[in-house]
């Protein structure tokens, strides 16, 4: 705020012995009063990036890679391509071209659908259901084991049943099956280790859901069509047969691999 010498330091200065005037404006700069130094805010504290302040640090986001996300469409066919291969070898069933077709194209809808529901979480959400997922099947090729192990037969719901399984059983089953038993159990600890260095299962787009669902329609077209070239054979275990009229565990499973041949099996003791 002025005081009153601010006021008389307005008004021009009277020289008497010239009788002169002075405007104020041509005074020395000396006789002016410094102006008052305006207070300095204080400046907001520098948080790093990634801290809201909110007292839990800095908030680090997990990027999944590309590459491992892309890697995510081939984990369930290698997965239970391995299993429907040493499982075959286990069960002593043939194994040939025409087999190895067939069930490449029955694993293929079943993976498509599986990568898909591990696909809409987070990253850690996706794991988790991608490792139920693994021990799920992984328990179906292993309990098929022990009870082949036993009667050296499938277990089936709507087939032939060969009598239950006591705890000597399974493992005495176990112990003279050991080898295949520890190399159908990889594929399951392997995603359970190492699977999320490798395979990503992050979020993907909608285009890309899209996408393996018409990869599974796609595969289960082929594989229905590839079935139906056997309509017309006489055969009794002919593919077309074992697919729609006539079930039998062994052949459908060296047909067309043990998923599908559970499959088969629940759909003939349903109807």
């Amino acid at each position: 705020m002025p005081d009153i010498n601010d006021y008389f330091d307005s008004f021009p200065d009277y020289d008497v012995f010239t009788g002169k005037t002075t405007p104020p404006k041509n005074r020395r700069a000396g006789n002016q009063r410094p102006p008052m130094p305006q207070p300095k805010r204080p400046s907001p504290p520098v948080r790093p990036r990634g801290d809201y302040g909110d007292g839990y640090g800095t908030f680090k986001e997990r990027k999944v890679k590309k590459h491992k996300n892309y890697l995510t469409v081939f984990f369930f066919p290698l997965a239970i391509g391995w299993l429907e291969f040493f499982m075959k070898l286990a069960t002593g069933v043939e194994f040939n071209f025409v087999s190895a077709i067939y069930t490449f194209l029955f694993i293929m809808p079943i993976a498509c659908i599986l990568t898909l529901l591990c696909t809409f979480g987070s990253v850690r959400v996706n794991r988790v259901l991608c490792n139920i997922f693994m021990f799920l099947i992984t328990a179906i090729f292993e309990a098929q084991l022990i009870y082949f192990g036993k009667y050296r037969a499938l277990f089936t719901f709507s087939g032939n049943k060969y009598g239950g399984l006591s705890f000597s059983d399974i493992t005495a089953s176990v112990a003279n099956n050991l080898v295949w038993f520890i190399i159908l159990l990889i594929p399951f600890l392997f995603s359970l280790i190492l699977g999320r260095r490798v395979f990503g299962f992050g979020k993907i787009r909608v285009l890309a859901k899209i996408s393996l669902v018409l990869v599974a329609v796609l595969f289960q077209i082929l594989a229905v069509t590839a079935v139906s070239f056997s309509k017309s054979s006489k055969n009794p275990i002919a593919s077309y047969k074992l697919y729609n009229t006539t079930f039998n565990a062994t052949p459908s499973q060296e047909r067309f691999g043990l998923l599908e041949t559970e499959y088969l099996d629940i759909k003939n003791a349903l109807s």
